[in-house]
This record gives C-alpha cells, structure tokens and sequence, in this order.
C-alpha cells in the first residue's frame, strides 16, 4: 500500500508538468472493420476541431482512403475493452503522435467548432457511485462493463480517492501519452477485468472538468436531432443519426474516396 501510495503521489506531481499544444492529433482505436459508414462523418465532424495529424490504430476499414491518415496496424485478438486499451497504448509508444493528443471514436461526433479545445474537452457524469447505481437500477449490474465499473472505483478508493468521478462519456477527451502509460504502472491494475481507464485517468490529471449528462443515443430514445456540441451513436441507434449528420455534414472530407 504504501508503494502504491508513493507512485500515486509521484503522479499527481507530474500532473503540473503538462502543457497542451494549439493543435493536437487525433488518435482512433478502431477494431477490424471493411466498411465504418459512422467514421466518415466522425471524421467529417473534425473541420469542427483544430488538430493536426489523425492516426488509426489497430484497423482500417477499406471505405477510407489512406493519404491524409497514419495507419499504426495492430491485430485485434482480444476482447473489444482489451484491444481498445492496447490500441491507445501502441499509440502512446508511437513517437509519431503528438505528446498531447484527443482521443476520439469512430462514433463520435463534433457538431459545433470548439474554441478553447482543452476546456471544451474536459467533462465528468457524477461520481461513479452515481453512475453505478443507474446501471444497477436498470438491471445491468451483472454486466462486464458495470462490473468493471465497480473495481474501477474500488481500485480508486485505495489510491486515497475518497468519492471517485466517473469520466466514461461518448465524448473526445484529451490524453498525454506518458501519464496514460504511468497508470499501467499502478499495482494491482492489471487485476480489474473491464478497467475503465478514462475515469481512472480523468480522476488522477482532469482537475478541473465539468458535469454534464451523456450524448450517446440510446435505443429508447426518439432522436431527431442535437443542439449540443457533441454526439453518440451506437451499431443500433445509427440509423437514428444518420440522417441528421448527413444533413450537418453533406459533404466529402478529403478522407473520403
């Protein structure tokens, strides 16, 4: 305990020594896939985000073209958590991606242009105590995921967090890449079977973020379309979405054939 205090603190020093670029890159895990019809509106949305390069890792779907995209293969044997995690690490190793990058899905999109990026991108839901307990009550706590949840936090109260915050939205979220590393580093993480790792980041260097409700479109909900500035979709709300992001979004990107 006292090690794992020690790296804790040594981490939350390191927290000052971050300084963000003006324009970071984009980093997408992407698993196998031919064809991502949601990515080429993600990346239509990007003209909404200051950035410079745009890396996949992990898959490319063949509906992209490939001039204007770093392409970082990593063969994708494990479960959809597993690979999306060990994605994001390669990209943290990859000399080619800016210190400081904005992680992104190939569900996500950016619906209005960001001004300040750094504030624009910092969100949390509530503490994670609140998160689990809407799980719960819906019937889903025997999930992996929700499971997951639940060590995650656990895990985070060990570190001294007293009420850990969840930062699991469907929204961009910007990483440094040796902090995301250093939490790998932490004792006994490799023993939570869904780490949720963007709450486990969020709660150790996002000091200052800001509650919100989630954007991601849920099969229960009558979607016509968003005034937010972000936006989610899932393989079967996509057919919900779609019609408004082609009308935000009608024309090719240069990621396009």
């Amino acid at each position: 305990m006292i090690r794992m205090r020690a790296l804790f603190c040594r981490i939350i020093v390191s927290v000052l020594t971050i300084s963000f670029a003006s324009d970071m890159d984009i980093v997408y895990p992407l698993r196998n896939c031919n064809i991502c019809e949601e990515l080429v509106y993600s990346l239509r949305s990007l003209e909404n985000l200051p950035h410079d390069k745009i890396f996949f890792v992990g898959g490319f779907p063949n509906n992209i073209r490939r001039d204007n995209i770093t392409y970082i293969p990593r063969a994708q044997t494990s479960t959809k958590w597993e690979n999306s995690t060990e994605n994001i690490k390669t990209a943290c190793l990859d000399s080619r991606v800016s210190d400081n990058f904005v992680l992104m899905n190939d569900d996500f999109f950016i619906l209005k242009p960001l001004q300040n990026v750094e504030k624009e991108l910092c969100f949390n839901l509530g503490t994670v105590e609140e998160v689990y307990r809407k799980y719960h009550n819906r019937g889903m706590s025997q999930t992996a995921y929700v499971k997951g949840m639940e060590e995650t936090k656990q895990f985070l109260k060990d570190l001294g967090i007293s009420e850990p915050i969840c930062f699991e939205l469907h929204i961009p979220m910007i990483f440094n890449k040796q902090k995301f590393l250093d939490i790998f580093k932490l004792p006994n993480i490799d023993k939570i079977s869904v780490l949720h790792w963007r709450t486990v980041y969020g709660n150790l260097y996002q000091k200052s973020s800001v509650q919100r409700e989630d954007v991601k479109v849920l099969i229960k909900d009558v979607f016509t379309e968003s005034k937010d500035k972000f936006l989610s979709s899932g393989d079967a709300t996509w057919g919900k979405v779609k019609p408004f992001l082609k009308s935000l979004f009608p024309n090719k990107s240069v990621h396009e054939f």
